[in-house]
């Protein structure tokens, strides 16, 4: 009994179709090798930022008006620098950016990218002005 009803050309579509699925979960299994690392890194970031004062002082301004909540998305990561932004989401589904951080996991810089220039500031010089942003 043949189980393929178009005789020995569908067997064969079926074996190619079969060897090009094989062949792609090879190639996604190989390009997702590294992502273990990526993901652990973006945690670290985040959980090295959220013990930072300055990053409690927005989470609470955020939570204390009651409009939204903040969280975290990864940018990108370039060896040990992670850039993060720090978001907070509104009832209505919309998102806003707070700031965006470049964090450094093995010297624990953090730069923060300046909207205004389009260039980074210290994390010091960032500091500067947040008591006036967030109260």
């Amino acid at each position: 009994m043949n189980m393929f009803k178009g005789g020995k050309n569908n067997a064969r579509r079926f074996v190619i179709i079969l060897s090009i699925f094989v062949i792609a979960e090879s190639v996604l299994l190989i390009s997702s090798s590294n992502a273990p690392k990526k993901v652990d890194n973006f945690g670290a970031a985040v959980n090295y930022l959220e013990k930072l004062p300055e990053i409690r002082q927005i989470e609470n301004a955020v939570k204390k008006a009651g409009q939204s909540k903040t969280f975290y998305t990864n940018e990108d990561i370039v060896g040990d620098v992670v850039s993060i932004s720090l978001r907070e989401s509104f009832e209505d589904q919309h998102t806003s950016r707070i700031d965006s951080f470049n964090v450094n996991l093995k010297t624990k810089e953090i730069l923060v990218e300046d909207v205004v220039s389009g260039g980074t500031i210290t994390f010091d010089e960032w500091k500067k002005n947040l008591n006036e942003r967030f109260q």
